[in-house]
């Protein structure tokens, strides 16, 4: 829980730094930032969990174990973005 924990919080910071309306108006600095983020913070997870929670000894193991994280987030960012954008699709907003 911890590790999902620092990584929520470094995905909330790093999509304020680069600017939520960059990070969900623009298409490709979109796909990039929220892709890469995503990736980033998996690869933390796995850090975390596998260096804190699981003593992973071998830095290999560690490393290893972060890296099937990252993969995760990527995975996970390209499944996010396309929902995101089917439902901004979908949603229209009526004017006022």
């Amino acid at each position: 829980m911890f590790g999902f924990i620092v990584a929520s919080i470094l995905f909330d910071v790093a999509t304020r730094v680069v600017g939520y309306g960059n990070c969900f108006n623009k298409p490709l600095i979109s796909a990039l930032s929220l892709v890469s983020f995503s990736t980033m913070c998996g690869w933390i997870v796995g850090l975390v969990i596998g260096g804190i929670v699981m003593k992973l000894e071998p830095m290999l193991a560690i490393f290893t174990f972060s890296g099937l994280h990252a993969v995760g987030g990527l995975i996970g960012g390209v499944i996010g973005l396309i929902l995101v954008n089917a439902l901004k699709a979908r949603i229209t907003i009526p004017k006022t």
